[in-house]
């Protein structure tokens, strides 16, 4: 069973990094007949280090190896016969899509569209669609990624941008908040700020959205030093930034998780569903025709929220993370001991620019 067929985004990369689906399409265009041919490639790319440039840096090498002859004449061909590329990449959440457009004579385009999803049987788009709902550009960035979807690609990017801009302000605020994504908010604060007035700072915020829930909180820095030994850990992406007499928070709200889970599941072409525990915390996923769940793994949403904050990852993009790692195991696609979780050396971190 592929788990393209069955809805999966994630799977485990080397030293357990996940990795997460986006499809190549391209079209070749024979040189001695002239016939076109399409072909397309699922491929995948690690999630922590994903960001706008490397989006970019994905779309320019999708007909990277191309080998192949022509169905007509027999003539071979390789990516310098390439007339047009197309990549799709969706949020992991499974709310909003990027396609990247790149053409011959060497344009680009991307198209960012927030009410569809990436999906295994997508149709290429070879002509930017006209929706008065989607974003068309010809760099794609951060700032217009966060603009059209309320959210990064991964939040990481979002937490450094929101850092540098506060280093150029000549009288920063004593505290401020940036919501990175639904139910994951970063907040900064001066290191003379106690425990105690932080958390008054956010219940004031809480208040003033009119947001309840289970928040949990995670400092990236704690006592100066970057969370560091797990994958998508703050040392690898925030360690050039200056950080000194500076507290780098984010609150996710575990409250959230049946909800995210519920919605992601829906869109699956199998049948999953999830219910909590009687008198528990925890979620555990229902397989087709599953009736006895008491083995199944279960789903702490406060491991969840506490996951998705350490890494600065948008919430519902870790529930399906996890939702994945569990479908591997029930489906037989990866065993337990595939799913190496060594963390990687930092220099293999990449940093988000």
């Amino acid at each position: 069973m592929s788990h393209h067929g069955i809805g999966l985004l994630f799977t485990p990369g080397e030293h357990g990094q996940p990795e997460i689906l986006y499809i190549r399409d391209v079209t070749i265009t024979c040189p001695v007949c002239r016939h076109e041919q399409y072909y397309r490639w699922y491929s995948s790319a690690p999630y922590h280090p994903m960001h706008a440039q490397r989006l970019t840096q994905l779309l320019h090498k999708a007909n990277a190896g191309l080998q192949h002859e022509c169905e007509q004449c027999g003539e071979p061909l390789d990516e310098r016969h390439t007339s047009r590329h197309l990549i799709h990449w969706g949020f992991a959440g499974g709310k909003g899509l990027i396609q990247g457009h790149w053409w011959r004579d060497g344009r680009e385009q991307w198209v960012l569209q927030p009410f569809r999803h990436i999906d295994a049987q997508i149709v290429p788009d070879w002509e930017p669609a006209a929706d008065i709902s989607n974003v068309v550009l010809d760099q794609l960035t951060e700032e217009a990624i966060h603009d059209t979807f309320g959210r990064g690609i991964s939040g990481k990017a979002t937490v450094r941008r929101a850092l540098l801009k506060r280093a150029q302000r000549p009288d920063p605020p004593s505290c401020g908040f940036t919501a990175l994504a639904d139910s994951t908010i970063l907040g900064i604060f001066e290191n003379t700020e106690t425990d105690a007035q932080i958390t008054t700072e956010f219940q004031r915020l809480l208040r003033h959205t009119k947001q309840a829930g289970d928040w949990h909180r995670v400092e990236l820095n704690p006592d100066g030093a970057l969370l560091s030994g797990f994958i998508g850990a703050p040392s690898s992406w925030l360690g050039d930034l200056p950080l000194h007499g500076l507290r780098v928070m984010i609150w996710t709200d575990a409250a959230r998780v049946f909800e995210h889970a519920d919605r992601i599941l829906r869109s699956f072409p199998i049948k999953v569903r999830i219910r909590q525990l009687p008198g528990t915390p925890l979620l555990v996923l229902r397989m087709p025709n599953q009736k006895d769940t008491s083995t199944s793994p279960r789903i702490d949403p406060v491991g969840i929220a506490g996951e998705a904050a350490r890494s600065a990852s948008p919430i519902e993009d870790i529930v399906r993370l996890e939702i994945d790692r569990i479908l591997h195991l029930l489906t037989g696609l990866v065993s337990p001991d595939d799913d190496d979780t060594t963390t990687p050396p930092e220099s293999e971190n990449e940093a988000i620019h």
